[in-house]
């Protein structure tokens, strides 16, 4: 360690950490990114903070805890701004828009360990803490989702047929499918993705249909 700021998973830049178990989060997410679950090994991860392998099992533990921990760190600071975002009281509609653009930047960000995410969620159900972790995470994006369908619905921007709940599940799932396929292929543009799905649901919003059935 040398005292640097670093990224994160999540593609955040951190400030210099000094000590000991938050060194090791460092480290874990470093090896994370850089070696995949498999190879973020206790020996990997305590050479990575300069440290020994009994301050793994003293700060959290286990290898298995310390890594999980980082996992859950990296992806809440993913999501963060965005949440942040959501929080305001701006216009509903200009919230989700740039709710959708800070989400495209934190993709742009976290690109390059999404593979690493992608591993933790198939395997989240083997361990309970990451488990836990994910959906309270999800659960947390969901209700500030369904929460701004349900403002738009109100305001009679969308129609009054759209469901705040089922609509907010089909555009996390849409999100999800997006951050997949820009892992498992670096050359699609999920921007322009994005930007096609967002235009589906406005041009549906906005069909002779849809206002009749408001």
């Amino acid at each position: 360690m040398n005292g640097k700021a670093s990224t994160d998973l999540s593609g955040s830049a951190t400030p210099a950490l000094t000590d000991t178990r938050a060194r090791l989060l460092e480290a874990a997410d470093a090896c994370l990114r850089t070696h995949g679950i498999p190879g973020a090994t206790s020996r990997a991860i305590a050479t990575e903070a300069g440290t020994n392998l009994q301050a793994i099992a003293y700060h959290f533990g286990s290898k298995d805890e310390l890594v999980s921990e980082a996992l859950v760190t990296g992806i809440r600071r993913w999501l963060e701004p965005a949440l942040g975002i959501l929080r305001t009281d701006m216009d509903p509609v200009r919230r989700m828009l740039a709710a959708v653009r800070e989400l495209n930047a934190a993709l742009d960000r976290a690109r390059e360990a999404m593979p690493v995410y992608l591993e933790a969620l198939a395997g989240a159900q083997r361990d309970e803490r990451v488990y836990r972790a994910f959906r309270e995470v999800l659960g947390e994006v969901h209700g500030f989702v369904s929460a701004q369908i349900a403002e738009l619905k109100r305001r009679r921007i969308v129609p009054r047929w759209v469901d705040p709940d089922a609509m907010a599940s089909l555009q996390i799932a849409a999100a999800d499918g997006i951050a997949i396929h820009a892992a498992l292929d670096p050359g699609m543009d999920h921007r322009a993705v994005a930007a096609q799905a967002t235009k589906i649901l406005t041009a549906l919003a906005r069909s002779p249909r849809a206002r009749r059935v408001r």
